[in-house]
């Protein structure tokens, strides 16, 4: 079965974010939002759903 892969961009005058999430991954996380505590929520998530997150803000 092929990953179920989405990636996602949005700049506008005030922010840039860039999204990807494999839904069929292993808990591997790579984010820098510039809040760590929502960092960390998003790893938690990520690590115990069992999906890769990319997320650069």
């Amino acid at each position: 079965m092929a990953n179920r892969l989405s990636i996602i961009k949005r700049e506008t005058k005030e922010t840039n974010i860039n999204l990807e999430l494999n839904i069929d991954g292993s808990g591997k996380w790579e984010m820098n939002t510039g809040i760590r505590m929502f960092d960390h929520l998003l790893a938690q998530l990520a690590q115990h759903g069992i999906f890769d997150i990319k997320i650069l803000a």
